[in-house]
């Protein structure tokens, strides 16, 4: 094999530095040296093609803290601080041409008289911007008072309050106690036993039950529902010929003057003991 063909193997950087008159021993060395240095750096890594380093500058930037705010500057220096807010500082800071208070040069330019409304305007912002911070450094806290009054009608919304309270409390109450004596009265028909359950489905649930109510309360025909019994769902228009006795019902018809008026005086026993009447 020739110099040629072992030539072609190497690698472009290790050919260039290897000289065309090396012996084969000295060259098959160094292509175990570049083997051996291209195991150590991966393909994939920046390093294994050689190439001049760039200079770059070794300047580092203070890194940026987010979520603070930065330490304000001083603008009036605490020794004097009002020293800026003072007219002689706008008048030393920015002070008006002699020829302007002696008007011995007057402006006949366009370009003068613009360069002198510009001067004064930077010379009225100046004086007023200085005021104004020093202003706010010291009226600031007056201005924006955040301090949470008291409420002057506090006592009387606790009163209204209180009141509104008290009423709702005492209209549970009576609802309360209302149905504790409804449960009460009701307690005597209680079932509590299955030998009652059933006695009592065996009545309601036979074919002539609502057939013997009807004779049982004299009333003329015999009916075979509840409805013949104690009559349709009352309406207003029923209601109001039960009251002034005109209902054509066959179980208001029935009843008798001294049935409405116990039911009626019920009512308002009820209404008035605030609780149920047996």
């Amino acid at each position: 094999m020739s110099l040629q063909s072992t030539w072609s193997c190497f690698r472009p950087a290790a050919a260039r530095r290897v000289p065309p008159t090396v012996p084969r021993t000295a060259a098959a060395a160094l292509s175990t040296t570049s083997a051996s240095r291209s195991q150590q750096i991966p393909p994939e890594s920046p390093s294994y093609i050689r190439l001049p380093q760039v200079p770059q500058s070794t300047e580092t930037k203070p890194e940026r803290v987010r979520g603070t705010l930065p330490v304000p500057r001083a603008i009036f220096d605490r020794a004097d601080g009002d020293r800026k807010a003072r007219p002689e500082y706008v008048e030393r800071t920015a002070p008006r041409r002699r020829d302007d208070e002696n008007n011995r040069r007057p402006l006949n330019s366009d370009t003068q008289k613009w360069k002198k409304q510009l001067a004064d305007s930077r010379r009225e912002n100046l004086a007023q911007a200085a005021g104004r911070r020093h202003d706010a450094r010291t009226v600031l806290e007056s201005i924006y008072d955040t301090a949470v009054r008291p409420d002057p009608e506090r006592f009387a919304k606790a009163e209204r309050s209180r009141a509104r309270v008290q009423a709702l409390e005492g209209a549970r109450r009576d609802a309360r106690r209302d149905a504790l004596m409804e449960l009460y009265i009701n307690a005597t028909t209680f079932i509590v036993t299955e030998a009652e359950l059933q006695a009592e489905i065996d009545t309601i649930f036979h074919e002539d039950y609502f057939r013997k109510l009807s004779i049982k309360g004299l009333r003329a025909g015999a009916t075979e529902n509840v409805w013949g019994v104690h009559g349709a769902p009352p309406g207003l228009a029923s209601m109001f010929e039960t009251v002034s006795r005109t209902s054509t019902n066959v179980a208001n018809a029935s009843e008798s003057e001294f049935d409405h008026s116990v039911k009626r005086t019920k009512k308002i026993s009820e209404e008035l003991t605030g609780g149920k009447m047996a």
